[in-house]
Parts: structure tokens; C-alpha cells; sequence
């Protein structure tokens, strides 16, 4: 039986992080999603982030911070095209005025803008910027950050691991010389969740239990979940899932929140729970509509649609499709309105055959 859950390329090399060979939602959790780093895991960019108006003052200055504030608040309503752009006229600012330290931060802002509106080439050359602006500044712990991002976008490319790997090794040597616990834990995920792509479970389960050392991390014990998952573990994976929910709820992180749940959904389809999967894509939905979180209400109208054109509700299915590509097209990711737009037109075709059970 196929599982409903099917797979699609969330990015061209990263998706972040987000697993192997357990469909879509699994792969959200269980590998790198191409998601930069900073857009995984929100708190990171705020640890790069720096105060502006740090001491070169000036009307360019002064410009280039009021440009920085306003992309981000235009990011946060999905307004990122708008974001990126005013972030650009912030960069030449700061270029201008050699503030290598603010550029760092806009770069990585940049990164995750450009990632969301699958312009990944941008993203990686972003990634690749901010990196070198913290080892100009010699910024040892917005290094240890950036290494990060950059090798989570590396790490889906087959070509891409040995580089990977290469820089969170990097990562953990500064992480710990420095030291930088916070920092060493994120690694620790990253190399974790390396090992899962490349099917070393044993290695990655190590990683994941040094990355818990210094601290009870939402994110790290996500990817123990994932590990327990992809070993078909998949009562241990729901309670290691469940867990890492309530330290994010905690900690307010909302992003591991959604992990958490989608680590859920792929056990539950996994393990062929698929009525309790779908009750729990239910509350996906909820949970994006009361965080106001409109990128996640897109996906999860998005998943509920694929498991209702897997049951053979085809017109809930295609209902579920067109809300996720109004949302899309609002948030305008050409990438999943155009997948939307192909799945939509496959209910025209007079030879639709429902997907394999």
C-alpha cells in the first residue's frame, strides 16, 4: 500500500533538514529540510542578530536601520518579496558605510526570504555572504551560526555532504572553543541529522543525545524522534515527538512546534494510523490559523488535500488545493502554486486515475 503522504522537492538542497524514505511529513523532520537554519529555528537569527545604530551613526545609517526594521516587519505579514527587496536597499547602505557586522545580520535575513520564495541559488550565495561577514569580524559565535545554515542547505545535495559535514565540524570546534553550549547543541543537531539522511541511525542517535547535554532542546529532541521513526520505532518516535511539543509550547518556539506535530503525522503515517493521522492534520490547521501563521496554513491545507485525494474524497481534495493555492499565490511561492496548479489539473484530465493505495 502507498502511503498518502507523498514526496515533493521542499528545496533544491537543503529543505533543511527536513528524513529519508518516509514520505513528505517525515522528511520535514527526519532529514535536512532545505530550510535555512535561521528560518527552521527563528531564535538562531535572533542569537545573530545585533543592535543597530551600534556606533557608526549617520543618516546612511540611520536609513539602513529604519529599511532592516521595516523588511522585517513586512516579512512578517508574507509580504517577502517586498521584504527582500527593501532588505537589498538596506545592504547597499551598509555596504556603503563597511558595516560588515549589520550586513552579516541582512544576509542572513536575506538567506531565509530568498529560501521561502524558493530562490535557493540566492539563498546559498546568502548563506555563503553571512558566513564570511562574521569571519571578517571574526564573530566567532555568529560563525558557529552560520556554518550551520549554510551546511543544512549543503547537506541534500549528494554533492553537497562532504562540505557539509566539513563545516559543522567547523562549527563544533568553535562552538566549543569559544564555548558556545547553545551553539555546540545546534551542531550536534545538524551533524545528527547528517547522519539520518545518510542512514547512519546509531551515529545519529549519538549526535542527538550530545546535542541534549546542555540543554533540554525542542529541536534536538525532534530529531531523536525522527531516528526512532525511520527504525520503525514508531511508539517511542510519537512519545519523543509529544515530548519535544510541550518544551516548545514552553518555550514558545513555535517552529519546532509545527516539527513536532509533522513528526507526528509521519508516524501516524507510517505506522497506517491514517485516521488518526488525518485528525491530526485537522489540528495542523488549527494550529497555523491561531498562530496567524500563513505559510503553515498553506501547507497544511495542502497535506490535507493530498490525504483526501489519497481516500478518494476528490472533491474535498480539490477544494483543499485551491484554498492552499489562493494562500500560495498571496504569499506568492510560484514553486507551490505551480505544484498546486498541476495537481488541480489533474482532476480535469479525462483519464484522472486516483494516486496507488
Amino acid at each position: 500500500m502507498r502511503q498518502w503522504i507523498t514526496r515533493y522537492p521542499q528545496s533544491q538542497g537543503l529543505k533543511g533538514l527536513r528524513p529519508v524514505g518516509i514520505g513528505l511529513l517525515g522528511a520535514m523532520t527526519t532529514t535536512m529540510t532545505m530550510m535555512p537554519l535561521a528560518a527552521a529555528t527563528p531564535d538562531l537569527q535572533q542569537q545573530l542578530a545585533i543592535p543597530l545604530n551600534n556606533g557608526t551613526r549617520g543618516n546612511a545609517r540611520d536609513e539602513a536601520d529604519r529599511l532592516t526594521q521595516l523588511g522585517k516587519r513586512l516579512a512578517s505579514i508574507s509580504l517577502l518579496g517586498e521584504a527582500v527587496t527593501t532588505w537589498q536597499q538596506a545592504l547597499k547602505l551598509y555596504q556603503d558605510i563597511n558595516d560588515t557586522e549589520a550586513m552579516g545580520v541582512v544576509y542572513g535575513y536575506l538567506a531565509t526570504a530568498y529560501h521561502d520564495l524558493a530562490r535557493y541559488r540566492e539563498s546559498e550565495d546568502a548563506m555563503r555572504r553571512q558566513l564570511g561577514a562574521t569571519r571578517t569580524r571574526q564573530d566567532f559565535q555568529g560563525q558557529v551560526y552560520a556554518v550551520n545554515n549554510l551546511g543544512r542547505a549543503l547537506a541534500p545535495r549528494e554533492r553537497g555532504m562532504p562540505g557539509a559535514e566539513e563545516l559543522f565540524n567547523e562549527g563544533l570546534v568553535v562552538s566549543t572553543s569559544i564555548p558556545d553550549y547553545d551553539g555546540k547543541a545546534v551542531t550536534y543537531d545538524s551533524k545528527g541529522q547528517l547522519a539520518l539522511r545518510q542512514g547512519n541511525y546509531e551515529q545519529a542517535e549519538q549526535y542527538f543525545a550530545l546535542g541534549l547535554a546542555p540543554n533540554r532542546s525542542a529541536a534536538v529532541i525532534n530529531g531523536m524522534g525522527a531516528v526512532y521513526q525511520a527504525q520503525q520505532n514508531y511508539d517511542r518516535a510519537m512519545r519523543t515527538y509529544q515530548m519535544a511539543m510541550r518544551i516548545a509550547e514552553t518555550n514558545g518556539d513555535v517552529t519546532n512546534q509545527f516539527r513536532a506535530m509533522d513528526g507526528m503525522i509521519a508516524t501516524l503515517n507510517d505506522s497506517k494510523q491514517f485516521s488518526k493521522a488525518a485528525d491530526m492534520l485537522g489540528r495542523r490547521l488549527d494550529m497555523a490559523l491561531a498562530y496567524n501563521n500563513t505559510r503553515e496554513e498553506m501547507l497544511s491545507l495542502r497535506y490535507l488535500g493530498q490525504f483526501h485525494q489519497w481516500a478518494g474524497n476528490y472533491p474535498i481534495a480539490k477544494r483543499y488545493y485551491q484554498e492552499a493555492l489562493t494562500v500560495a499565490s498571496q504569499l506568492d511561492d510560484s514553486l507551490q502554486a505551480g505544484q498546486l496548479r498541476v495537481r488541480l489539473a489533474s482532476f480535469e484530465m479525462d483519464n484522472f486515475s486516483p494516486p496507488d493505495r
